[in-house]
């Protein structure tokens, strides 16, 4: 078969066809697998930012109210209800920087597709980054053939 003939024959155009989407595929997957480390190394970073900031308002503080007028029980359950909101939004970005980094081993490995779509989902709550990441992983992990890569791992 010539050169001509080959690059025109139907069977030939579409298994180079399914490798070129393959190695497409494949390059997305690792291009998502790399900014889920980034986004998980931005959230670490910023809870430890966050951390130091909090250390230095805290020593910062003055330890008892500043006039004797002032009622306690007030600025008391105000610093209980800032402190939990505090630990709560630590708490929630701790467990999204796991989740985030865990998703970046799992698209890497081509595992758990569903695990990925809901971390996915998670973090379009951080914008404008987290947003443009989750919907460009609900975009790749829609296409047939990114369905069955997971698919022959599982």
């Amino acid at each position: 078969m010539s050169e001509f003939e080959s690059r025109f024959d139907p069977a030939t155009s579409a298994d180079s066809s399914a490798a070129a989407t393959d190695s497409a595929d494949a390059s997305q997957l690792r291009t998502l697998s790399i900014l889920y480390y980034v986004l998980a190394g931005l959230n670490a970073f910023m809870l430890l930012s966050f951390v130091g900031v909090f250390a230095i308002i805290v020593a910062l503080a003055p330890a008892g109210p500043a006039t004797s007028e002032t009622s306690s029980g007030d600025s008391t359950m105000a610093s209980g209800i800032a402190f939990g909101l505090i630990l709560a939004s630590f708490v929630f970005s701790l467990a999204c920087a796991g989740l985030q980094f865990m998703t970046a081993r799992r698209l890497r490995e081509r595992r758990s597709p569903r695990f990925c779509q809901i971390v996915a989902g998670l973090s379009c709550l951080s914008v404008p980054l987290g947003t443009l990441l989750g919907v460009f992983t609900f975009i790749v992990l829609a296409r047939p053939s990114v369905q069955a890569q997971f698919a022959a791992r599982d």
